[in-house]
């Protein structure tokens, strides 16, 4: 094959967002797309290589799995070996063992399928998993195993027309695969345009193989005519303008709450392909596509693409991301950008150009017996659990928990259509509560069970995790089939009204609606149409008319709406804070307080939503509104104390941390009721 400088260039577009989103970097909301780009990269470069091969005679498919082998595992192996020692020192017991399991999984090549099952991708816990990202390796690891089979068995017999149908498949199976399911009638009862499944899951290899198939055709194109549609150089510079500008489009709008992959994932797809093809016959993108920097950042990108994701989760471990400035960011990615070139100079390259297979043969099965001798070490030993760094006192440990009684009332699936709601309190007295949130009502369901059966009250409690409890909004999930939090809202309505509740109590994570996480990420959008486009202004609009339609129609039907404001929303799970305190001294009180969140950062991040709650407190004489900010927050707001942590993570209360509200709580509701 001709060597193209120019395709090199397009890699470092694609590794760049990817390293700025994993960064939570501000602006590169749809940075995961560069995997997307990665895809039909690959599938051009693999296709080129084998139909030239097939064409000529020439095809060994050991051979072809021997180079890929010596391309992908070495680069991979040193990461992973990279990764395993740095964890021994800053990944906590429980964590660590399943860090374990991700390289077993990453080691055989199903790493898609373990983190599918185990942590979705967008999740905040994705964060914490320092192999999360060798999902896109396994799926082109998965292609590269099935694909020249496929060629030798169809070559001769239409396998382009074959092909073309598989492309055509798993692309309305990343748009629809989600309304199919395993159970009879394997169909959803309501059909969506787009539904989140497994069978579309972002990990899914066969909603992602189309994008490699879309190289493939590429490489057909090119392969048959090198000059194609090369003669108009107006044409041709214009569709890889656009095509270039389309994907900084995406990178930029897109969202981990975009329907993805979908028909969406045509865009930057697309946009690849014709780049692919006509970069070629290009004058000016072909010129600064094939910059030195670029092309030398190109080289170096799968090395970039493996160390840039371990580093950052280690990272998150130890604090320092939350500290971040921009001199530390410079520490940080200039640490990446070295690892990786030593990489690249020190492991890929003499690899893949001068050690001999059976040498290399030798260096896998050494490092692979390594690795899993440590894998199953990790297991035997319990995480590792001597280490004196990571043991925190019994007390420390059972403060990290909820009820499960409260976990069996939430996401229920279709507990919008089925009214599956759960009963707290003294369950012989009328009911005249209803408990409604998202996944921030949980810890609070022993205080309602406990403070109803002591008055003899009760109420029904339920939620969805990431569901705003207001009317009138539209979550931007994909799952609505199993969880519709617009119809779940309304169904508590209905049922409130035929059951005459006279109370309603809701809790949530305001900010997460109207605000996103302190860096502007972590946004779930909502919108009060289902068509609008998310964003932060659409988001802020829909929770402000829809808390304005909650309000108005509750005092219509004579409801009392009680809403429990957000608890500080602490920067870390306050678990990784406790490793670094190793006593009961004054100083780890100090310590305790100068790791907490400062009172400042936290009015000033909910200051928009605690407005507009202050705002319409003196309008409706139905709504009582109880903020936490001065039981939790002196100068700083505390993550808990000497023996016991408020918080299960850097978000969510604890049953420990709900006690410590306890009397606010019983003091608020006695002077209401």
């Amino acid at each position: 094959m001709t060597y193209r400088p120019e395709v090199d260039g397009l890699r470092a577009l694609a590794v760049i967002p990817v390293i700025f989103y994993h960064a939570n970097y501000p602006f590169f909301g749809g940075g995961y797309l560069g995997v997307d780009i990665f895809f039909v990269i690959s599938g051009y470069l693999i296709s080129s290589i084998l139909i030239n091969d097939l064409s000529r005679n020439r095809f060994s498919i050991v051979n072809f799995w021997k180079r890929r082998a010596k391309r992908i595992l070495p680069a991979l192996l040193s990461v992973i070996i990279f990764t395993s020692i740095l964890s021994y020192f800053y990944i906590p017991n429980e964590e660590i063992k399943t860090f374990a399991n991700s390289i077993v999984s990453s080691l055989f090549f199903y790493s898609n399928f373990f983190f599918q099952y185990n942590t979705g991708y967008f999740d905040v816990a994705a964060e914490y998993q320092p192999l999360i990202h060798t999902w896109s390796l396994s799926i082109e690891e998965q292609f590269y195993i099935l694909f020249p089979i496929f060629l030798l068995l169809f070559y001769k017999n239409n396998y382009k027309l074959i092909l073309f149908i598989i492309l055509i498949l798993s692309l309305f199976f990343a748009q629809w695969g989600g309304n199919f399911k395993f159970t009879y009638p394997f169909i959803e009862d309501k059909f969506l345009f787009y539904n989140k499944g497994f069978f579309n899951d972002f990990m899914f290899p066969f909603s992602r193989a189309w994008e490699l198939i879309l190289g493939f055709f590429a490489a057909i194109i090119l392969i048959k005519n090198n000059q194609f549609l090369l003669k108009n150089k107006f044409f041709t510079e214009g569709i890889c303008l656009i095509s270039l500008g389309l994907i900084f489009f995406s990178v930029f709008n897109f969202n981990k709450n975009s329907p993805y992959p979908s028909f969406y994932t045509l865009i930057p797809c697309l946009s690849t392909f014709f780049l692919i093809i006509f970069l070629n016959g290009s004058l000016f993108l072909k010129k600064i596509l094939s910059n030195t920097i670029l092309v030398k950042t190109g080289l170096i990108s799968y090395s970039l693409y493996l160390f840039h994701f371990p580093i950052f989760s280690i990272l998150k471990y130890n604090l320092y991301i939350f500290q971040s400035n921009y001199f530390l960011d410079l520490i940080i990615f200039f640490s990446v950008i070295t690892v990786s070139i030593l990489n690249y100079k020190l492991i890929e390259t003499p690899f893949r150009k001068k050690i001999n297979f059976n040498l290399t043969l030798k260096g896998f099965a050494f490092a692979y017996s390594l690795l899993l001798i440590f894998s199953f070490t990790v297991f035997s030993t319990n995480g590792f659990e001597n280490r004196m760094k990571f043991k925190l006192s019994d007390d420390l440990n059972n403060s990290f928990f909820y009820s499960g009684k409260g976990k069996k009332c939430f996401d229920i699936n279709q507990v919008h259509i089925t009214e599956d709601f759960c009963l707290v309190g003294d369950r012989e007295k009328k009911t005249n509560f209803f408990i409604l949130g998202d996944s921030h009502v949980l810890p609070f369901y022993t205080f309602f069970d406990s403070y109803f059966n002591k008055n003899q009250l009760s109420g029904y409690f339920t939620g969805y995790s990431g569901c705003p409890p207001i009317l009138g909004v539209y979550a931007m999930r994909t799952d609505q089939n199993i969880r519709n939090c617009h119809k779940l809202n309304l169904k508590v309505k209905e049922f409130i009204k035929s059951k005459n509740i006279k109370n309603l109590v809701l809790i949530s994570r305001w900010t997460y609606y109207t605000d996103g996480g302190y860096l502007g990420n972590l946004f779930s959008h909502i919108t009060n149409d289902p068509t609008a486009s998310p964003s932060k202004l659409n988001s802020r609009e829909a929770f402000k008319s829809g808390l304005k339609k909650t309000l108005n129609e509750y005092s219509d039907l004579g409801v009392n709406v009680i809403i429990l404001n957000q608890v500080p929303q602490q920067k870390i799970n306050p678990k990784f804070y406790y490793y670094l305190i190793n006593s009961k001294s004054e100083k780890s009180t100090n310590r305790i307080n100068d790791l907490s969140l400062k009172r400042k950062e936290h009015e000033s991040y909910q200051y928009y939503i605690k407005n507009l709650f202050d705002m319409n407190a003196e309008k409706y004489s139905n709504f009582y509104f109880l903020d936490f900010t001065d039981r939790f927050c002196k100068e700083n707001c505390l993550f808990g104390g000497i023996n016991s942590s408020y918080y299960l993570d850097d978000n969510h209360l604890s049953e420990s941390g709900v006690k410590f509200l306890e009397k606010n709580l019983i003091n608020f509701f006695n002077q209401i009721f």
